[in-house]
């Protein structure tokens, strides 16, 4: 398992990178393919965050056409949390490749500066979010929509 996401309400989803994809495997184009299918059936705005602690993408290609899903009418906005100097690379990446603003903050050292970005852009949107059972373990039974 490279990834794994989690809705955690209709309007904000987290997804958990585990590695980075080796030779053969290809669970990014997978990865994109599930996000634009959950872009399509979402009603309005969802927001992201990326929990890059333990794995990234790697593949430009794969980045090229996460930043493509950023102009989805249901893209809100996305943050990212990891204190890897490689994840800010790539999310710098992403950023430049979804030509966003210099005051989008995509990357966090922890996941509480994420957060609390997040809950700048949509107030409440993290509320209620058992967020230190979600971080600690991969048992996510009883959090979030599925």
């Amino acid at each position: 398992m490279f990834y794994r996401t989690l809705k955690l309400s209709s309007e904000l989803v987290y997804i958990k990178w585990y590695a980075a994809p080796t030779a053969g495997g290809h669970p990014e184009s997978e990865f994109i393919d599930g996000l634009k299918m959950l872009l399509d059936s979402a009603e309005s705005g969802v927001y992201f965050i990326s929990d890059l602690r333990y794995g990234r993408i790697m593949d430009m290609r794969i980045i090229q056409h996460l930043a493509a899903l950023t102009k989805h009418p249901h893209w809100a906005d996305s943050t990212a949390f990891s204190r890897s100097p490689v994840s800010a690379m790539l999310v710098s990446t992403f950023s430049m490749f979804a030509k966003q603003s210099s005051e989008h903050h995509e990357i966090w050292n922890t996941p509480e500066e994420a957060v609390a970005y997040l809950e700048t852009l949509k107030p409440g949107i993290a509320k209620d979010i058992n967020w230190n059972r979600l971080l600690a373990s991969d048992d996510w039974s009883g959090i979030g929509q599925g």
